[in-house]
């Protein structure tokens, strides 16, 4: 009988502005792939309202279905072998989560629990209702683990997880620094055919960044757009927006002295930078790519962009914050370099005239030298085989715990006993109904008022069919 993994997260993983959703969705794919069954309960919340274009599809081809105290609040289908439970939460800032919205995830949750029985629980939501979430997990037998994504988690005791796994060893270093907890990494999850553009597609020429946020270095790159351009006039470079307003990012950023770097004729001063939409087809964007910069200002878990450019065999300017060196290889895949003081005491502030002098430097070394070989190199010291096989090996012991430790009916931490046995007792009489009803369809008769344990099929709107599988996003 296959292991079986019940992910829960109020985020959902169908949001392409969250590097972290993209990144564990592909990892549940990968762990299918090994011969897992997956389940996955998720709000439709993002991290960026740009983000939604695949719940937002979701909502447009299916009708919620499956229903929680008589309101069908739920989406569920089935995507690339995984089934999706989806709330039809109705904003998507996770701040915006009414208390009803957790009763309904939690009754779900919990029928998953009874039902699905789950011999493990992953999840990475870091609000305090999700912490009920996983200690009703545990209360049941269930182990669970937890994918810690960036660096934002160190007042967290992950008291409720069995496990907590991360991407690169810098953050794991950095969590045993400042927390001194134990966290493993396993690497990162990227699958090239999602990423990489065609040869033929290759129309390379700009310097790009990707996420033009303060904590990803926008100050960083605005200065260094400015000063190389004084020389290159002719060099363009690419912003691909991702989250936030650019246009008012852009706004915010002032130089060292404070003068604003808009001034208040509004006139646009980096005319040198074109700028993209979020897409979820970012092989497009590398397709254009010569140089990528990630400049960032804050602990990178990984930075997944720094990887996806390798694998495109372009090479990559970045700060040697968090896992970034780990992302290019071990360095190998471009230059890795001490963030600017300026942006790093003040985001918003651009870096000074010294501070961009040994950007400007690289960035001429990465566009004059060949280094095709180097990503290369880089691409296979971070392929997502390896990554899958050590989670693997991290959660298989607890994979094989929670088939014998699990007890979806004695103990909950929320519940009562005399309520557990309950459901129990309805839960068996709704099976050996169903049991019933299926012996007499074999035997050509009918049993009316049989209970349906399952959740219902989502159905496709104006009546129309639907395949089971969802169309699939690139990013």
């Amino acid at each position: 009988m296959a292991y079986k993994i019940l992910w829960y997260s109020i985020p959902s993983l169908l949001d392409t502005s969250s590097g972290a959703a993209i990144r564990c969705k592909l990892m549940l794919e990968k762990l299918h792939q090994r011969g897992i069954d997956v389940m996955v309960l998720n709000a439709a919340n993002a991290d960026d309202e740009q983000g939604m274009a695949n719940i937002n599809t979701i909502r447009r081809q299916l009708e919620p279905a499956v229903a929680i105290n008589g309101n069908k609040c739920f989406y569920q289908f089935n995507l690339d072998g995984i089934e999706y439970f989806i709330h039809n939460t109705p904003h998507y800032d996770v701040d915006q989560l009414r208390a009803q919205d957790q009763t309904e995830l939690f009754l779900l949750y919990a029928q998953m629990l009874e039902q699905y029985e789950p011999d493990l629980v992953m999840t990475y939501s870091a609000d305090i209702f999700s912490s009920v979430m996983r200690s009703e997990a545990r209360a049941r037998g269930i182990p669970v683990v937890y994918a810690l994504c960036n660096g934002s988690h160190t007042s967290f005791g992950f008291n409720d997880c069995d496990i907590v796994f991360t991407t690169s060893k810098a953050t794991s270093d950095f969590y045993r620094v400042e927390t001194d907890m134990d966290v493993a990494h396993v690497g990162n999850f990227i699958e090239p055919r999602q990423v990489v553009a065609s040869p033929e597609s290759r129309d390379p020429k700009y310097i790009t960044m990707i996420n033009p946020s303060h904590a990803k270095g926008i100050a960083v790159f605005i200065k260094l757009a400015l000063t190389w351009n004084k020389k290159h006039p002719d060099q363009k470079f690419l912003i691909v927006k991702s989250r936030g307003n650019y246009e008012q990012i852009l706004c915010s950023l002032h130089w060292p002295d404070g003068k604003p770097l808009v001034g208040p004729d509004g006139v646009n001063p980096v005319s040198m930078i074109d700028v993209a939409e979020h897409t979820s087809n970012i092989s497009a964007v590398y397709a254009l790519t010569r140089v990528l910069v990630a400049p960032s200002l804050w602990h990178e878990s990984w930075g997944r962009v720094v990887t996806e450019a390798n694998l495109n065999s372009i090479p990559v300017l970045a700060t040697n914050n968090g896992g970034l060196y780990e992302a290019m290889g071990d360095g190998r895949g471009g230059i890795c370099l001490p963030p600017p003081a300026s942006s790093m005491e003040d985001q918003c502030c651009l870096p000074t005239d010294e501070e961009i002098a040994p950007y400007v430097e690289a960035l001429e070394k990465l566009l004059t030298e060949d280094y095709t070989a180097a990503c290369a190199e880089a691409a296979a010291l971070t392929g997502i085989e390896a990554s899958v096989d050590r989670l693997y090996n991290l959660i298989e012991p607890l994979l094989k715990q929670g088939t014998e430790s699990k007890h979806p009916f004695d103990g909950s931490y929320y519940h009562n006993h005399v309520y557990m046995e309950k459901r129990r007792d309805s839960l068996k009489a709704a099976r050996e109904a169903q049991a019933a009803a299926a012996a007499s369809a074999a035997k050509g008769t009918a049993t009316p008022g049989v209970v349906k344990v399952t959740g219902v099929r989502a159905q496709p709107k104006n009546g129309s069919r639907a395949s089971r599988n969802t169309k699939r996003k690139k990013r």
